[in-house]
C-alpha cells in the first residue's frame, strides 16, 4: 500500500501555524503554548522544534529515514508509528461510478486512517494529564494535524471508479505522464497546485520564520469578513470539558472538517467540470496533466484552506492554553499576568450530556449546510482566497 501522510509539506503547515500564531500574539494565550513547547521536559531537547511552526513539521520530521529535501533531522528519527494518523475518511466513488453502500469493497480506509482518533485523543490528553512531554507531544499532534485535516485528499479514504475499482490511495494511484509537473494527484495537492513547494532546513529556521510572518498577516489580512463555516468561534467560552465533547465523534467539530474537506474532495479534486481527465487513454497508462485551470483551482481551495485551518487552530490552541494553565502542568513563574482563567464546569450532573445532545440536534442540521465547494462556482476574489457564487 501506498503511504500517503503528508500534506501541504513544510511551507503549508508552517503557515497554519504561524497564522494561528499571529492571531494568539496579542493575548495571554500564546505565552502557555509555547512554555509547554519550550520545556527542557518537553520535547524540545530531541531535535529542538519549540516554535509553533516548527513544531508543526515535527510529526513528518520524525518519520525521517534517510536524507532528503524533506527532512531536516540528520539523526533520522525513522519513527513511523504514526503514519495512518494524518488522513481518514470514507471512501468516495467518482468518475460517474455508482453510489454504494461500500464503494471500496475489500477496503476499509475509514479504519486504517485514524486522524479524527488522534484529534480526540490528543485533546483529550489536556482533561488530566500533570506531564509536560504528554503536553508536549499532544500539541505537536494538534499543531499537524490541523492541517492535514484541511488538505482534501487526506480526508477521503480513496476514490474508486471503473479504473481504481479497490480505490485510488488518496490520489497515490492516479499518476500523471512525465510531462506534468507533479507526479501524481496526491502530490499536486500535497503542494497546493505547486504553490507551496517548499520543504525547509530547519537549520535556517530564523530566516524562515520572518518569511513566515509576512505571508501570515497577508492571509489575515485577505482572510477578514470570511465567515467560518463551521462557526469555530463558538468554542471560545466554553469550558474545557465542552470543548472536548463538542469536538469529538464524527459530526463533532474536526469531524464536520472532515466532511467539509471530503465534500471538496469530490467536487473539486475530482471534480468532472475542474479540468481534470479521470480515464486514461490505455488501460494502466498514465494520465494526462491536469488544465492550467485545475492548478489555479488547487492553488484558491488551498489558500482559503491554510487560512481557515490557521484560524480554527486558533481557537482550539484558545482552548488548550487555558487548560495548561488550569491544569498546573507549568510552574506559575512560567505563565504570564494577563492569561485568562480556564472556564470551570458547572455545577449539576447533566452539564457534559446536555452539550452532547446539544451538539448532536445541532450537527444533524447544520451538516447539511458544510461548504460545498462545487467546481463550476469557484472563482478567485481576494489574493489568496476563494468565494462560492
Amino acid at each position: 500500500m501506498i503511504c500517503y501522510c503528508t500534506a501541504f509539506w513544510d511551507n503549508g503547515h508552517m503557515l497554519v501555524a504561524e497564522i494561528a500564531k499571529q492571531y494568539l500574539k496579542d493575548s495571554g494565550d500564546l505565552a502557555p503554548v509555547l512554555a509547554v513547547l519550550q520545556a527542557p521536559d518537553g520535547l524540545s531537547g530531541v531535535e529542538a522544534f519549540h516554535d509553533l511552526a516548527d513544531s508543526a513539521v515535527w510529526m513528518d520530521q520524525i518519520k525521517c529515514t534517510h536524507s532528503s529535501p524533506g527532512c531536516s533531522l540528520h539523526t533520522f528519527p525513522s519513527f513511523n508509528q504514526f503514519n495512518n494518523w494524518h488522513y481518514g475518511g470514507k471512501c468516495i466513488a467518482v468518475n460517474f461510478y455508482p453510489e454504494t453502500a461500500n464503494p471500496c469493497p475489500g477496503v476499509d480506509r475509514l479504519d486504517t486512517g485514524l486522524i479524527l482518533n488522534a484529534m480526540f485523543q490528543a485533546i483529550d490528553t489536556f482533561s488530566s494529564t500533570k506531564s509536560l512531554t504528554s503536553a508536549a507531544m499532544a500539541l505537536r499532534i494538534i499543531l499537524h494535524l490541523m492541517g492535514d485535516i484541511h488538505q482534501p485528499l487526506h480526508c477521503s479514504g480513496g476514490a474508486v471508479d471503473h479504473n481504481h475499482p479497490q480505490g485510488d490511495v488518496g490520489g497515490n494511484a492516479r499518476r500523471f505522464n512525465f510531462t506534468c509537473p507533479s507526479a501524481n494527484l496526491h502530490m499536486l495537492w500535497d503542494s497546493g497546485g505547486l504553490k507551496y513547494l517548499n520543504n525547509w532546513s530547519l537549520e535556517n529556521y530564523t530566516e524562515i520564520s520572518k518569511a513566515l510572518q509576512e505571508n501570515s498577516t497577508s492571509f489575515i489580512t485577505n482572510s477578514v469578513g470570511l465567515p467560518d463555516a463551521l462557526n469555530f468561534n463558538t468554542l471560545e467560552h466554553m469550558p474545557y470539558y465542552q470543548f472536548v465533547a463538542v469536538a469529538k465523534g464524527d459530526y463533532g467539530m474536526f469531524g464536520r472538517v472532515l466532511h467539509e474537506q471530503a465534500e471538496i474532495a469530490k467536487s473539486v479534486a475530482y471534480g468532472t467540470n475542474s479540468g481534470i481527465h479521470l480515464n486514461p487513454k490505455y488501460p494502466g497508462s498514465s494520465l494526462d496533466c491536469p488544465t492550467q485551470h485545475y492548478f489555479e483551482l488547487v492553488q484558491n481551495v488551498t489558500d482559503l484552506n491554510i487560512g481557515r485551518a490557521g484560524y480554527r487552530l486558533y481557537q482550539v490552541l484558545k482552548q488548550i492554553s487555558r487548560q495548561i494553565v488550569h491544569s498546573g502542568i507549568l510552574p506559575p513563574a512560567a505563565i504570564p499576568p494577563s492569561v485568562p482563567p480556564a472556564i470551570k464546569r458547572p455545577p449539576g450532573p447533566n452539564g457534559l450530556e446536555d452539550t452532547a445532545s446539544a451538539l448532536g440536534a445541532r450537527s444533524a442540521s447544520s451538516n447539511k449546510g458544510l461548504l460545498r465547494a462545487q467546481s463550476a462556482d469557484v472563482k478567485p476574489s481576494r489574493e489568496g482566497q476563494f468565494s462560492t457564487a
